[in-house]
């Protein structure tokens, strides 16, 4: 019978955020000759579960192309991805503004009260790979022959034409500098500028021993997953894969290794000394969360497995590069603690024999290292019934020698056993391993 292992899960988060600076200039008339005031007011979005579910959308969907071409790659900031799928999957592109001043709620999907909505223009970007996060700012301006007669008191990002309403993905209420609700009155004399300023961002990761990677020197530099929400159009604008553009798109790959040196998140693979590759695999999507799931069968991977990670597709100039993603070394809590064997049989008694070897007669030798075993994990059993260290035997974890006491060596045709752990996964033969690696989409905070 086959064993399926299947403990192996790491869910990861990212996080968005998005605030507005509005600038109100007020003129002295309405030919806007000279200033009489400028001022600037506020507003903290909520990303809304809308906005969320789009992003989560845009992810499965930029993974899940069998070929790279212009019509897939990240757009996450524009107002369309491409011509089949306009706005579905789309965060933002477009500044929508109203009157209403009702609280906001993660269940909104239009503003309360919308008044009108226009494409924003993007105006600076950045990104910080060492700090994991990515912001680009977009902005929308309503001249002083425009809206007059209303009020303002609400904002939001969306995608989607100007008169959609429905699509929005954040909403606030604007705020003075005391953190108050307030409202701007538009007459034929003032001019509102709208900036949106939204951030990405690669949560610290959850678990010991992972880190998100940037790849060696010679990948592209920084981590592939942030550099696909940065861009607004990797498409056309991305110049790390050559002059041609590169698209941050398609399947992701899971890796094992059996290198279990220390992570260094500047300058790791995905693994370091790669055992196994999965290939192509397409996430799926259920609600917020992206899934890539992938299963190595009995003859595959086999060995100690004491690293695994991640890797994005890329395609600058038409051509497919990996990008490393995450790596994690084993054992990581509540993910993986080790590999147990139990009750394997290293001997039989002979009333003569005192030393047996851990080892010497397992036909699996090659998955496990007896000078690996986990300190305080070795059971010694003689004939089902377990053995005192010390009293019945000592151990020595150099050699993997177990010597028996005079008064305690193994009868003759009496079964000598062994338990133990190591800290990593020893695949056989006789199993078949699941991996499941996750990206949750959630509200995220300005880094610090």
């Amino acid at each position: 019978m086959k064993t399926n292992t299947k403990a192996h899960k790491i869910n990861q988060k990212i996080g968005f955020h998005n605030e507005f600076r509005i600038v109100v200039t007020e003129f002295e008339t309405d030919k806007c000759e000279k200033i009489k005031k400028k001022w600037e007011a506020k507003a903290y979005n909520l990303v809304l579960t809308q906005g969320l579910t789009k992003v989560a959308m845009h992810l499965e969907y930029y993974m899940s192309s069998s070929s790279f071409n212009s019509a897939h790659y990240a757009r996450i900031g524009e107002n369309t991805v491409d011509g089949a799928v306009p706005n579905s999957i789309s965060f933002g592109g477009y500044i929508h503004m109203g009157t209403g001043s009702t609280t906001p709620d993660i269940s909104d999907t239009a503003l309360d009260t919308f008044i009108m909505g226009r494409a924003a223009d993007m105006t600076d970007r950045d990104i910080d790979f060492t700090s994991l996060y990515a912001w680009y700012e977009q902005k929308m301006t309503i001249l002083p022959a425009e809206y007059n007669g209303n009020t303002f008191a609400e904002i939001g990002l969306a995608s989607g034409a100007a008169e959609t309403s429905t699509n929005l993905s954040t909403r606030a209420l604007i705020e003075d500098s005391e953190g108050s609700p307030i409202t701007i009155e538009k007459t034929a004399t003032v001019q509102i500028d709208a900036y949106s300023k939204l951030y990405v961002v690669l949560d610290t990761v959850s678990y010991n021993n992972t880190d998100w990677v940037d790849g060696p020197a010679d990948s592209f530099p920084g981590n592939a997953l942030l550099k696909s929400f940065y861009e607004n159009d990797p498409w056309n604008d991305c110049q790390y894969g050559g002059s041609g553009g590169s698209a941050v798109q398609a399947e992701w790959h899971i890796y094992t290794g059996t290198n279990d040196t220390a992570i260094d998140s500047d300058n790791d693979n995905a693994v370091e000394t790669q055992l196994a590759d999965s290939g192509d695999v397409i996430p799926a999507r259920s609600g917020l969360v992206v899934t890539a799931t992938h299963r190595f069968e009995t003859a595959q991977s086999n060995g100690k497995i004491k690293e695994f990670g991640m890797r994005m597709k890329t395609a600058p100039d038409g051509y497919s590069y990996l990008r490393s993603l995450f790596r994690a070394v084993l054992p990581i809590t509540g993910v993986y603690a080790g590999t147990t064997f139990t009750d394997v049989e290293i001997g039989t008694g002979d009333d003569v024999e005192d030393e047996f070897t851990i080892g010497e007669t397992d036909q699996l030798s090659t998955f496990w290292t007896w000078n690996e075993i986990n300190s305080g994990t070795l059971v010694v059993k003689v004939d089902g019934v377990t053995q005192t260290e010390t009293t019945d035997y000592t151990y020595n974890d150099s050699t993997g020698v177990i010597t028996f006491e005079s008064g305690s060596i193994p009868p003759s045709g009496d079964a000598v056993t062994a338990s133990w752990t190591v800290p990593y996964i020893a695949k056989s033969n006789d199993y078949v391993l699941d991996f499941e690696i996750s990206l949750t989409v959630a509200e995220g905070t300005v880094p610090t």
